[in-house]
């Protein structure tokens, strides 16, 4: 991703969540669907060190979410614009609709462009469990990776007491479903209720009309983690929807399918060169559109 935009001459800074670099983090709160504390934090270091070196160029997020700014315009705050995928997508709705006008007036947010939102982690709960495939092919996979997850935050921060009151170990370890081991995990630790609660208080959905700026928003029909029959056009603009916000789909494409970099050889001889695929491209000309029209 971080080559289309590069592409389009931004410059772009690549975050990952919590957890998701390779390396262990220093701290037992990780991430989850609507986690945006650490990308506020990071807009705020970035906004600072603009007004301290107003010569700086722009940014992106990534793992999920990337900022990105342009290096063209003549403005002393450079315009950011945000991308991000899967939850990452939902991180950057949610983040945008609670801003909502801050987005400009404090950060000079000026638009974004996400791929593979799920909007409301709760309107596909069911679909990795009820369907035999997305069962046995994504959900084992993730709730086994959970719980290994589970096991090194017990005795990196809990000092291996499995009796610990952070969070219900013994719930995770049983876990049969992802939902099982949000229950034990992520709701204790985030304060929230139990799944529901957290589902509910980490949609975006919910304040998508309050976003301030252009988004545009890519998803495919046949992604196998979301239940097509909620999509929400009712929030595209071109819809009926109040906010700036252009939904789209393609027929297939699959979880993020059309997002990874392809290689392009000139002959057999030649090293392949990676690229940027469909979705890349299609975010960042979004938002070369939006920088195009108003800065330019």
């Amino acid at each position: 991703m971080a080559r289309a935009f590069t592409d389009k001459n931004m410059d772009v800074a690549c975050i990952n969540f919590r957890g998701c670099c390779g390396a262990p983090t220093e701290s037992i709160m990780q991430y989850h669907g609507g986690f945006t504390d650490d990308l506020i934090h990071f807009l705020d270091e970035y906004t600072g060190r603009q007004k301290q070196t107003p010569g700086n160029n722009m940014l992106a997020l990534t793992e999920k979410l990337f900022l990105m700014n342009s290096h063209r315009t003549e403005k002393k705050r450079k315009p950011i614009y945000i991308s991000g995928f899967s939850m990452g997508a939902n991180v950057a709705l949610k983040c945008l609709g609670d801003l909502s006008m801050d987005a400009i007036d404090k950060y000079n947010i000026r638009g974004a462009a996400v791929t593979g939102a799920p909007f409301n982690i709760g309107f596909h709960e069911r679909q990795l469990t009820d369907f035999p495939i997305q069962r046995f092919v994504y959900a084992e996979s993730l709730r086994k990776s959970m719980q290994n997850r589970v096991e090194i935050l017990v005795d990196k921060f809990c000092g291996g007491d499995k009796d610990t009151d952070v969070f219900d170990y013994w719930k995770c370890r049983s876990a049969r479903t992802i939902g099982d081991i949000e229950d034990g995990l992520i709701a204790p630790l985030y304060g929230f209720k139990d799944r529901y609660d957290y589902y509910e208080q980490s949609a975006s959905l919910p304040v998508m009309d309050k976003i301030a700026v252009p988004v545009y928003v890519l998803n495919a029909e046949d992604d196998p983690f979301f239940n097509s029959h909620l999509f929400p056009w009712k929030q595209c603009c071109d819809r009926g929807g109040v906010a700036p916000v252009k939904l789209e789909t393609t027929v297939d494409g699959g979880h993020l399918g059309h997002i990874f970099h392809r290689d392009d050889r000139g002959s057999e001889e030649d090293a392949p060169i990676p690229v940027s695929s469909f979705a890349p491209m299609e975010l960042a000309r979004f938002i070369k559109h939006v920088h195009t029209s108003n800065f330019v």
